[in-house]
């Protein structure tokens, strides 16, 4: 089976849930294959990623970077099986759920968002909650949180 895994940033030297995922199911025989933009978030500016990993890594070219939710060229998900989308407020895994359903490719979103940030994001988040975030955690195959709180926050 043929994988991606679209998120908004990776950073490979934390090992974070990215990373241990594709690992993981890089080991159980799966081809993974994670598909992220060229962004960096704020503490990641001055790190460099390039190295070897045993999965596929596509970064892809940025537009801009809109309050740590970047926009990207060239999202192509058609040879996958799966798309696994890390988060549902991402415009990466809008555009990948959108791309994903066009192809009749099954999709998990996985959430660990547990509250609101406060601010601007939080009340943009709001919004995005009951319009194209609540899309897309209606219409993908499986939805998983990472914690009750996480499963309890989400608005369904």
């Amino acid at each position: 089976m043929n994988l991606c895994i679209v998120v908004p940033y990776f950073t490979p030297f934390v090992r974070g849930n990215e990373y241990g995922l594709a690992e993981s199911l890089t080991k159980l025989g799966y081809e993974v294959t994670i598909i992220a933009s060229k962004a960096k978030a704020p503490r990641e500016i001055k790190e460099d990623f390039s190295g070897e990993y045993p999965f596929e890594v596509d970064y892809l070219r940025t537009i801009v970077n809109l309050g740590d939710n970047p926009l990207v060229y060239g999202l192509d998900i058609k040879d996958y099986d799966l798309a696994l989308l890390q988060e549902d407020y991402p415009f990466i895994c809008h555009r990948a759920y959108t791309e994903a359903k066009k192809q009749g490719i099954k999709t998990i979103v996985s959430s660990e968002r547990t509250y609101y940030p406060a601010g601007i994001k939080g009340a943009v988040l709001k919004i995005l909650d009951k319009g194209k975030n609540k899309e897309l955690r209606e219409g993908v195959d499986l939805l998983t949180a990472h914690c009750t709180a996480a499963k309890e926050f989400m608005v369904l």
